[in-house]
């Protein structure tokens, strides 16, 4: 057994970019993925909880609208 020095995968994996930005594109890296899945409309404050294993969090809702 090893023991990884680097995340495998970033801990992060969303890069959010507005409707514009996507068809404006030019030079798309074809090793990455691109999904629409609707455009953010809104959101509520970050609400503080509290995980099953007892760890504090933050929990963010948004308000997404999907293509009509």
């Amino acid at each position: 057994m090893s023991v990884l020095r680097d995340e495998p995968f970033p801990l992060n994996p969303f890069r959010f970019a507005s409707f514009s930005h996507i068809t404006n594109m030019t030079n798309l890296n074809q090793s990455h993925l691109t999904d629409c899945m609707g455009q953010v409309v809104g959101k509520e404050d970050p609400m503080d909880i509290v995980t099953k294993t007892g760890q504090s969090s933050k929990r963010l809702s948004l308000y997404i609208k999907g293509k009509e």
